[in-house]
């Protein structure tokens, strides 16, 4: 069992006062892969920016909260991704189909390969991220930055007519949906 510790190291806030964060943990386990479970969390609002050792995070997609909203850890070797929990279509929330190594989005019936890229379905888009970058051995996550891929998975510019919308909230019961077998699973 391993540990995938998020520490409110980097806390930043644009023009306002540093507040205290008490403490902020995600436990990590299970054989079949690793869930994660927000610990505590004692804040009045959002962290800027989130702090993950990246060591902590186990190889494979992890489901999480960021600053409160659904979202899911993919690591491949030294490569991590942070993707927003839901799909961009109708924002529903994802499921991790192990047998296809896909994203599914059930209710929409879109499918997004393992780097969010969209392979099929309705989905205006491949799925989004929070913007993170690499500092030593640490990730950190901007939470209030949404990066958004076009369906080839490229960068893009969120459309003007497109409205921005509200990300979905964690909570433990997606995480247990996250990691249970889909109704369907896409056949490659």
């Amino acid at each position: 069992m391993r540990k995938c510790v998020v520490a409110a190291v980097s806390v930043r806030r644009p023009r306002r006062r540093a507040r205290t964060v008490l403490a902020l943990a995600l436990a990590l386990g299970a054989a079949a892969g690793a869930t994660a479970v927000l610990v505590g969390v004692r804040t009045t609002g959002a962290p800027r920016a989130m702090t993950i050792e990246i060591d902590s995070i186990p190889e494979g997609v992890t489901p999480v909260g960021i600053a409160g909203r659904a979202a899911i850890l993919r690591r491949r070797g030294d490569d991590v991704v942070v993707f927003v929990g839901s799909s961009p279509h109708l924002v529903d929330l994802l499921q991790w189909c192990d047998d296809a190594q896909a994203f599914v989005d059930i209710p929409g019936e879109s499918v997004f390969d393992p780097n969010g890229v969209r392979q099929r379905g309705p989905s205006p888009r491949s799925l989004d991220r929070f913007a993170s970058s690499r500092e030593a051995d640490n990730l950190v996550v901007d939470t209030t930055r949404i990066e958004y891929r076009d369906t080839n998975g490229n960068a893009m510019e969120l459309p003007a007519a497109e409205p921005t919308r509200q990300l979905p909230a964690y909570t433990e019961e997606w995480e247990a949906t996250f990691r249970s077998p889909p109704t369907w699973c896409p056949r490659w």
